[in-house]
């Protein structure tokens, strides 16, 4: 056992003494526990520098794979506070990456939930805002010849901007092309005619 130590070759060493461990004998099992020590040591660096290899491979931007790898050294290093400050830097990114990824999903949410709310407005089929419609209709000298030509609007952040273009009849009974500009609330409530 101690030629086998002595050359370091540390897995015979211990194939050596298992075999004779029952004997009871202290001398053989302080040089067993040694090379046990020593080949754990020597599997540990061989570890540790796979690691640190795979972390020099590593984008620093790769929070996830580099806080599986820092977290593999401090188990490998307990007392390591390199490797921990690393963890928890790490940790600290991943966390931050998933806040954000979270609140952009929160955005993309609302987001969508405004155009839900400003699309319901608006028919399906010819694109006519409801509200405006009415209100044209409302004004006009036979309502019963409004004819839709177009829509269209403009997103202002608190309100919307809604143009439509149409076509009915004037008081003398002639067909005329007219348009209505409004300031309209993001709920469809036509807060006042622009033009």
């Amino acid at each position: 056992m101690r030629e086998f130590i002595g050359g370091s070759d540390y897995r015979s060493a211990i194939r050596v003494a298992e075999r004779y461990l029952v004997a009871g004998d202290s001398e053989l099992m302080e040089l067993h526990r040694e090379a046990k020590v020593e080949l754990q040591a020597i599997q540990e660096a061989k570890r540790t520098q796979i690691i640190l290899e795979k972390l020099n491979g590593t984008a620093a931007d790769n929070y996830e794979e580099n806080l599986k790898l820092y977290r593999e050294l401090v188990s490998l290093h307990p007392g390591a506070e390199k490797y921990q400050s690393k963890v928890n830097f790490y940790s600290g990114k991943l966390t931050e990456k998933k806040q954000e990824e979270e609140e952009e999903r929160r955005q993309e949410k609302v987001a969508e939930e405004r155009v839900k709310r400003i699309r319901v407005q608006f028919s399906p089929w010819d694109g006519s805002h409801r509200n405006l419609e009415q209100l044209i209709k409302q004004t006009m000298h036979d309502p019963s010849s409004y004819e839709h030509v177009e829509t269209t609007y403009g997103d202002r952040g608190d309100h919307l901007i809604v143009r439509t273009v149409f076509r009915g009849a004037n008081a003398f009974g002639g067909i005329v092309r007219n348009s209505v500009k409004a300031k309209v609330s993001l709920d469809g409530q036509i807060l006042s005619i622009i033009e």
